[in-house]
């Protein structure tokens, strides 16, 4: 330390250096003050707190084990947090695929042909719900037409 304060002296402009003389004082000063604050707050709390668990070795492993849960836990939560950011992250890239997608296909058939294609696509989709019903109809005994309510409890 020495060394660098002859140094400072020798090299910088007096100037800067009563600049840095008064800043590093005010600077030191106020680590003096926290340090001072420190050995307070060590003295009245931490010392007692660290005495009293040395010597009592059941509240030693309680505290222990405390922190260990805390700790623990916390890192039970960044872990969930993370799966949620990758859970988010897919869907997210899920719907803006799904998004372009639905763009692309419209720009290369058309609002008239993609209006066709959805029809034709549900269509097919009537087609076999019905199909559906009728063999679930059949094999529950019932040949009521469709919309009668019969196998689901209605009247």
């Amino acid at each position: 330390m020495d060394q660098l304060q002859a140094y400072l002296q020798t090299n910088l402009p007096p100037s800067l250096l009563s600049h840095l003389t008064t800043h590093s004082a005010t600077y030191y000063k106020a680590y003096q003050q926290l340090n001072s604050v420190r050995r307070e707050i060590s003295s009245k709390i931490i010392e007692p707190l660290l005495s009293a668990t040395t010597s009592n070795p059941d509240a030693t492993s309680l505290i222990l084990l405390l922190a260990v849960l805390l700790v623990s836990l916390a890192l039970l939560r960044m872990l969930i947090r993370t799966i949620l950011w990758w859970i988010r992250l897919a869907v997210k890239t899920a719907l803006w695929g799904l998004a372009l997608w639905t763009a692309a296909w419209l720009w290369h058939r058309g609002v008239n042909g993609a209006w066709g294609d959805l029809q034709s696509v549900s269509e097919i989709w009537k087609k076999e719900y019905a199909k559906y019903d009728s063999v679930g109809r059949i094999r529950a005994g019932n040949t009521a037409p469709i919309g009668q309510g019969y196998g689901r409890g209605w009247i």
